[in-house]
C-alpha cells in the first residue's frame, strides 16, 4: 500500500527534473547534496573505526 501511494510522487518528481535540468544550479545542488551525504556517511565510518582501534589499543593495554 504505502509503495503504490510513493509511486506517483516520484515520476512527478522525476518529470519535474526533466523539466529543470537545464537549470545549472539546480543540478549542481543535487549533486552537492548527494557528495555532502555520501561524506557524511564515510565520515561517521571513519569515526568508527577510529574508535574501534582506539578500544582494542585500550584493551591491549589493561591487559
Amino acid at each position: 500500500m504505502g509503495a503504490r501511494t510513493l509511486a506517483p510522487t516520484g515520476g512527478m518528481i522525476a518529470r519535474r527534473h526533466h523539466t529543470t535540468h537545464l537549470d545549472p544550479s539546480i543540478q549542481t545542488a543535487r549533486i552537492v547534496w548527494q557528495f555532502e551525504k555520501v561524506k557524511l556517511r564515510g565520515f561517521q565510518g571513519l569515526i568508527l573505526n577510529v574508535a574501534r582501534q582506539f578500544q582494542l589499543i585500550h584493551t591491549e593495554i589493561e591487559t
